[in-house]
This record gives C-alpha cells, sequence and structure tokens, in this order.
C-alpha cells in the first residue's frame, strides 16, 4: 500500500528565516496531514488526522471575511428567537 501525498500552498505568512511545507492525503474518512517546517535554528515535522468522511475540504483555507459573516449570522439568529 502507498500514501500520495499532494503538496498545498502555504501562503501568508511568509518569513524569509522559516520555510513550511504542507501536504496532505487522502485516507479512510479524511485527510493525513503532513506539516513541515525549518528555520535558521530547528525544524520539525508534524502528521495529524482532518476527519472529513466524504473528502469535501478542496485543500484551501475559508476566506478571512467569512469569520466576520458567520459572527454577524449567530448575532442575527440570537435576536430573531
Amino acid at each position: 500500500m502507498e500514501i500520495h501525498f499532494q503538496k498545498l500552498t502555504v501562503a501568508e505568512p511568509r518569513h524569509e528565516w522559516i520555510h513550511a511545507s504542507l501536504s496532505r492525503a487522502k485516507v479512510p474518512g479524511g485527510w493525513l496531514i503532513s506539516v513541515f517546517w525549518s528555520s535558521i535554528q530547528a525544524g520539525g515535522t508534524s502528521l495529524m488526522f482532518y476527519p472529513d468522511p466524504n473528502h469535501e475540504w478542496d485543500g484551501n483555507s475559508l476566506p478571512s471575511d467569512l469569520d466576520q459573516h458567520h459572527v454577524h449570522n449567530h448575532s442575527h439568529h440570537a435576536a430573531v428567537t
């Protein structure tokens, strides 16, 4: 059996003194996420599992304005009920 990782693009924040690599692999029940980072003084690797049974995550993060919309909707719904 082989695990195939898809490299994801790491956007902001970017620093010239630290580098990060982010990849994901489709596994039963979700995604296996691999993070590798390195700097001048140290580095490390992490593996984590992201549950997504239907593999709906497209590899992108949510828009930053979604958080404000989400908060607004909760306050609106609270006022209605």
